[in-house]
């Protein structure tokens, strides 16, 4: 059985939609591996049965406030993407990370060494 968290700082964030909440829970579940997640908006609309501009909507309002890092590859001489990586973040220093191989990253702290 698997099972995802919410940071309490993430999940008591009242200005957040319950939709990001539950969006941030997936993407760091799916950064444990590699630190990042690499999931497309489509996947996450399917997950959740809405629309494109939900999610989009959704990454947004977790990068407006801080909670996620979005990083672009480009194809080589164009503006197209080839790759997005998206980082949670979380900016509470009292969140225990010793569970996790890859850790959400905390704002101003190197990732520990495993």
């Amino acid at each position: 059985m698997t099972y995802n968290m919410i940071p309490n700082e993430v999940l008591h964030d009242n200005e957040l939609k319950p939709i990001s909440r539950l969006l941030y829970s997936d993407l760091c579940s799916l950064s444990n591996l590699e630190g990042y997640c690499f999931a497309m908006n489509r996947y996450f609309a399917k997950l959740y049965d809405k629309s494109l501009n939900t999610i989009i909507s959704s990454l947004k309002e977790l990068k407006e406030k801080d909670y996620i890092k979005v990083e672009y590859t480009y194809k080589k001489d164009s503006k197209e993407i080839e790759m997005r990586k998206i980082t949670p973040l979380i900016k509470s220093q009292d969140i225990i990370v010793n569970n996790f191989k890859y850790p959400i990253i905390k704002i101003g702290v190197p990732l520990p060494k495993i």
